[in-house]
């Protein structure tokens, strides 16, 4: 089949080749359909691209490969070449869907005065190379090369993420004496059951306060606190800074938080204060004592502990640059004191 539609298409170029027909041979046409900002994250974005080839010959073409370069105020920042595994079938029109990263630090050296920009305006020349054939047709170029240039409004980017007001609850005494009870019947124990929930609230306040956890044994041998379910009440403001005018502007904020490496709460939270480009979004959650393992433990006697906070929401940028919201998904770490 193959050897047949190469013979077809061999046909087509002689045919095109006599002196009573046009001399102008069908080429095959390519057009950029789509150009979106996908995502962002705090370190770049993802800009999806999407060209339709058209194929008007009796034989498969394949695309060779996908070229981008990248200019922002004349200044290039980015180049790069990726090899798509397309094939276009005979007599017709595929789609070209590709992903190309861009880096914030990339276009903040190569922009004047980046951080007072709120968009930058940007040259990308596309060049879509496709395969005619391997040789096989003497004078016919084995390549064709389908060259775009566009212009493109981008959002600056140049966060700054902290924590402050960090705090935990412990559990009441009634909370104690519950799981105390519970414990008890489960373990048949006298032991336990007469254990003092204020004994234990004391000893957990000052496990929190970054008494060793050695003391907090003494003060309670008959159990280790993490055999009981008492829930922790923890929350803290993430501070949210974008160094450019560029607004993030979102409704809630879905996250993940981690401390000293321990996964601890997640969940979603809708309280957000903004002042200027800097918003400030109150995190809650509750964790059980089950979760105090030893790298926790040691963050409250250290009183410092490392972090590692993942969000995800939903931004709304200015109209030039997209006008419906778009993802913003960023992982961010560092230190905070308790």
């Amino acid at each position: 089949m193959v050897y047949t539609s190469r013979i077809a298409l061999v046909a087509v170029f002689i045919l095109a080749s006599c002196s009573s027909l046009p001399r102008e041979i069908e080429k095959p046409k390519a057009s950029l359909s789509k150009v979106e900002l996908a995502s962002l994250s705090f370190q770049g974005m993802d800009l999806d691209f999407e060209v339709s080839l058209e194929n008007p010959y009796p034989l498969g073409l394949r695309v060779a490969s996908v070229k981008a370069t990248f200019l922002v105020e004349g200044n290039q920042i980015f180049a790069t070449e990726t090899q798509e595994e397309l094939r276009v079938e005979a007599n017709a029109t595929a789609m070209l869907p590709f992903r190309i990263n861009l880096k914030f630090a990339d276009l903040a050296q190569a922009a004047r005065d980046y951080t007072q920009k709120a968009v930058l305006d940007t040259e990308i020349q596309l060049v879509v190379t496709v395969d005619i054939h391997s040789g096989s047709l003497p004078g016919v170029p084995e390549t064709w090369d389908f060259p775009f240039t566009l212009h493109k409004k981008l959002p600056t980017i140049k966060p700054s993420v902290g924590i402050s007001e960090f705090r935990i609850e412990g559990p009441t005494a009634a909370q104690v004496a519950a799981q105390l009870k519970a414990k008890a019947r489960e373990l048949a124990s006298r032991t336990i059951k007469n254990i003092s929930p204020d004994r234990v609230v004391s000893a957990l306040d000052a496990l929190l306060r970054g008494q060793p956890r050695k003391a907090v044994q003494q003060a309670i041998p008959e159990l280790d606190i993490r055999d009981l379910d008492l829930r922790f009440a923890l929350e803290f403001t993430l501070n949210l800074n974008n160094e450019t005018p560029t607004a993030l502007l979102f409704e809630n904020l879905a996250f993940n938080f981690q401390m000293n490496n321990e996964p601890l709460i997640d969940g979603t939270t809708s309280q957000i204060q903004r002042e200027g480009n800097r918003s400030m979004v109150t995190i809650r959650g509750v964790f059980s004592s089950r979760a105090l393992s030893d790298g926790l433990l040691q963050a409250f006697q250290d009183r410092r502990a490392s972090f590692s906070f993942r969000g995800q929401t939903q931004v709304k940028l200015p109209d030039v640059i997209r006008v419906e919201p778009v993802t913003l998904d960023f992982t961010q770490s560092g230190e905070f004191a308790l």
